[in-house]
């Protein structure tokens, strides 16, 4: 099995789910890292859906989400994830995610 490092994602009230969803599947789909959601307490993001932390959950790596808008959140995790583990594994992660917009190389 791998020796996988935990990235907690912090929720707060009002975060939007779209940048929650990619940044947690980018860093889950590195087959380096496994994504959780930090926190104490349930949270309510700005589309109304309640996010419940894992309880007792322990990162290694938190990583906040993007702040800008949510169009940019997919680029903002892989750029996380490239200063992480590399650029290969960013293109990895991109190609699964079918992301054109920066592919390896180019």
């Amino acid at each position: 099995m791998f020796d996988r490092e935990t990235v907690g994602v912090q929720a707060t009230d009002g975060a939007d789910v779209i940048a929650l969803a990619f940044t947690a599947d980018s860093y889950s789909r590195t087959y380096r890292s496994h994504a959780v959601t930090l926190g104490s307490a349930p949270v309510r993001t700005s589309d109304g859906l309640l996010i419940v932390p894992e309880q007792g959950a322990k990162a290694d790596v938190v990583v906040d989400l993007p702040v800008s808008k949510p169009v940019h959140a997919l680029e903002t995790a892989v750029r996380g994830v490239e200063a992480r583990y590399g650029r290969a594994t960013g293109a990895f992660v991109r190609v699964q995610l079918e992301d054109r917009g920066h592919t390896a190389g180019g």
